[in-house]
């Protein structure tokens, strides 16, 4: 599916290989991972907006542990216990008043890892020419790819020839 795109991207384009690849990963950066990037900050925002709000219950809560940890002539141990699971228990209701779960901060990892790897390993079929046997690229031979990305090998033939694609594709994750 990632090696269609890119074909049809430079198919759309008419630009190099080398630009049609930059303009797609450009373009799925844009449209993926900057929404998730301005949700993963939101997120964050909320999280740190409800830290002052946790340590004010927090201590409420130290207090009120204390006075049962009297009156029930609880350990310390235990009152520890009662105190972390009360605690914990605060916490999830308040990220759940206020929609924000930490988990939700590494939601763009999530999506932008198997997009980086889906476009590192078309890039890799594309340039070896040796796609998946049932996909719509397969035996296609495209010497464009292959021929006008120095940076990827120095020798056709060269060792590197497998990993070339791997690195640009991450240089271009970064940029």
């Amino acid at each position: 599916m990632t090696e269609q795109l890119l074909i049809s991207s430079q198919g759309a384009t008419g630009l190099p290989w080398w630009a049609s690849i930059m303009c797609t990963t450009l373009a799925l950066r844009t449209v993926v991972t900057l929404p998730l990037g301005a949700y993963q900050m939101v997120i964050i925002g909320k999280v740190e907006a409800l830290q002052s709000e946790i340590a004010e219950l927090a201590k409420r809560l130290r207090n009120e542990v204390s006075v049962r940890a009297q009156e029930r002539s609880w350990t310390e141990r235990h009152c520890r216990y009662q105190f972390k699971k009360n605690l914990r228990r605060i916490v999830s209701e308040l990220y759940i008043r206020d929609n924000c779960h930490p988990f939700k901060a590494s939601l763009l990892i999530w999506v932008q890892l198997p997009m980086w790897l889906c476009l590192s390993l078309a890039l890799r079929n594309l340039s070896m020419a040796s796609s998946a046997a049932g996909s719509e690229t397969a035996g296609v031979v495209l010497p464009e790819v292959r021929d006008p990305l120095p940076a990827w090998s120095h020798h056709p033939d060269g060792p590197h020839r497998r990993h070339g694609p791997l690195v640009y594709g991450s240089v271009l994750a970064e940029l």
